[in-house]
């Protein structure tokens, strides 16, 4: 993997992967976008999973004119792995059926080959302007990408705590009772005997509260249920 930084104040925290193996389009890529992102390029995709476990990448550029069958089945390794990592997809292809299949794969965006780089360039921006918060040193919610910033530290949840991190977010203030919880979690009412709706508070409080012994964030309100109180 090659890596290229900026001094780009507004973006350089944004680390972009290319995943292309054609030198000269590559190239090209990097030189387009190397002034606003710290920008890397990967030209075999198999080595993915392991660089994604080194790397924070906020946003993946593929092409998926290399091997098609290939690159399609990392596209969907990457949406059920790194949902919060938004990926562009551009091919030679162009026809509606391809584009709605790719997109249904999970690809945030998709290119038709040729392109103008302003055009991919606001394709990135417009994706990751949502998430230039993520910086900020205080404790935030970003739903999409399934994190909470708690004092600079970003702490990524699972699909259910994000659920039910928003549901509170959205009721902050208000004691939420274990039925409310239940119906917004999985559609029905909950049952007095059945603890998951404690253990899933119990595991969220554990990864958002700075101490989960003395929450500041998510109250057991006894006897009632819980109640929300949104961060500063």
């Amino acid at each position: 993997m090659k890596t290229h930084g900026n001094n780009h104040q507004i973006y350089h925290h944004f680390h972009v992967l290319i995943i292309e193996n054609d030198d000269h389009l590559s190239t090209s890529l990097v030189k387009a976008l190397a002034t606003y992102y710290q920008t890397s390029v990967l030209d075999e995709i198999a080595n993915l999973p392991v660089l994604l476990s080194k790397y924070e990448i906020s946003l993946i550029i593929l092409n998926g004119d290399n091997c098609e069958d290939a690159t399609f089945k990392w596209l969907k390794w990457l949406t059920a792995n790194k949902p919060e990592t938004p990926v562009i997809f551009f091919s030679e292809k162009n026809t509606a059926a391809h584009r709605i299949r790719i997109l249904e794969a999970g690809a945030r965006d998709y290119l038709a080959r040729p392109f103008e780089m302003m055009e991919l360039l606001l394709k990135i921006k417009n994706i990751l302007r949502d998430a230039d918060h993520l910086d900020v040193k205080k404790n935030l919610f970003n739903p999409e990408r399934r994190l909470f910033i708690r004092d600079d530290t970003k702490i990524k949840l699972t699909i259910t705590e994000t659920k039910l991190l928003q549901f509170l977010y959205q009721n902050s203030g208000k004691i939420i009772s274990r039925d409310a919880i239940s119906e917004a979690l999985r559609g029905d009412q909950h049952h007095p005997l059945d603890r998951s709706i404690d253990v899933h508070i119990s595991r969220l409080r554990n990864k958002i509260e700075t101490n989960p012994a003395m929450p500041k964030l998510l109250n057991t309100v006894w006897g009632k249920g819980y109640r929300f109180i949104k961060p500063d």
